[in-house]
């Protein structure tokens, strides 16, 4: 190209070679343009720019943290219901010596009798078959005969003890030593007595509602109360 310009031109041939002049800068000037180049891209940035929109919401949202929900863990099995047990139930009765007297609330099963009224009382209203025990006296009806004897003012307590009685209907003649004894062993002690005929009305009421039979007790009073007043009436 540089000899286009030693060689004489005529007007014609320098117009094309101003031309070729400017054409040859030019390509000079893309040339030392295209000589530097932009860093290539890296994988990460590709992908990035490649991304969509819609992938861009997404990476944000999974980028949050998430909750997982807990569940409450359901019982194993039905509750039991407690039951809190019952107290034992009892009755309160006064004897013929003015006593209260704790019975329990079933019905009285074994009996020991001390005194031969009582031994009597008890089978007039049906609770001979009751008696595990009888004082030495006690020989009326045919029946006591064989029940087991435990003494008579002096009775053995042990032995009483050893029958394993509900009751024990005493007499006044009864010893106190002796119910304080028997109380003390665990034993309810029962005093069935009157001073004179007319109360052993109401000692037999009060006898059979002790130990359970009341009704049969009232018929037996009742009969002995009719009795007292044919007497009186001859």
């Amino acid at each position: 190209m540089f000899s286009i310009f030693r060689t004489p031109i005529g007007p014609g041939r320098r117009s094309v070679a101003a031309l070729v002049a400017v054409l040859a800068i030019a390509l000079l000037a893309i040339a030392a343009c295209g000589g530097t180049q932009a860093p290539a891209a890296t994988p990460a940035q590709t992908a990035a720019a490649a991304a969509t929109p819609a992938q861009t919401a997404v990476a944000v949202i999974t980028t949050e943290p998430t909750v997982a929900p807990t569940s409450t863990p359901e019982p194993t099995g039905e509750p039991t219901a407690t039951t809190a047990p019952e107290p034992t139930a009892e009755r309160v009765l006064t004897d013929d010596a003015g006593r209260q007297v704790h019975l329990p609330a079933t019905p009285v099963r074994r009996i020991v009798s001390l005194a031969p009224s009582a031994t009597e009382i008890l089978f007039a209203i049906g609770a001979g078959d009751r008696l595990v025990g009888l004082d030495d006296f006690s020989n009326y009806p045919a029946e006591t005969a064989g029940i087991e004897t435990v003494g008579s003012f002096t009775p053995d307590i042990e032995r009483i003890v050893d029958l394993e009685p509900d009751l024990a209907v005493a007499a006044t003649i009864t010893s106190p030593s002796v119910i304080e004894k028997l109380e003390a062993a665990g034993i309810v002690v029962w005093i069935a007595d009157s001073p004179d005929v007319r109360g052993v009305v109401g000692s037999i009421q009060r006898l059979g509602e002790a130990v359970g039979l009341a009704e049969e007790a009232a018929v037996v009073a009742a009969a002995l109360a009719e009795d007292i007043e044919a007497i009186v009436q001859t």
